[in-house]
């Protein structure tokens, strides 16, 4: 499967940025849509339209610690949207924590694909390809 499109959903407008900035050096033709704010990323989620092929999914770049809404909210608001809407979403968290808790708790969690800290490399963005 490959990314058809990255949503971003972090509290740092300047990580949003930096993160855009390298996706597009990796997939300069895949739409990068960045949220500061997790209840506007649900919205946005909860309202695309799926890709004409399987092959295609969105790709989110979670961040756990974030005011009003954080990582672990998003995805328990996540969780209950429909199924059609989860199909073609693959999420993962992106933090600047180490902290074993949040590591393990996100590798429990079923809508989790994996745990990547930040900054995220070049080399981690490619292997999204490989997901």
């Amino acid at each position: 499967m490959l990314p058809g499109r990255f949503i971003v959903i972090d509290d740092d407008p300047i990580n949003n940025q930096l993160c855009k900035f390298n996706l597009r050096k990796v997939y300069p033709d895949v739409d990068v849509l960045c949220f500061e704010a997790p209840a506007e990323g649900l919205k946005t989620l909860k309202s695309l339209t799926p890709f004409d092929t399987p092959e295609l999914y969105n790709c989110v770049l979670l961040d756990i610690n974030m005011p009003e809404i954080n990582g672990w909210d998003f995805l328990d608001r996540f969780s209950l949207f429909e199924p059609k809407a989860k199909e073609q979403v693959k999420i993962f968290i992106v933090s600047s924590s180490i902290d074993p808790i949040d590591v393990k708790k996100a590798q429990d969690h079923p809508l989790v694909e994996n745990y990547l800290t930040k900054p995220i490399s070049r080399a981690t963005f490619i292997a999204f390809q490989e997901v």
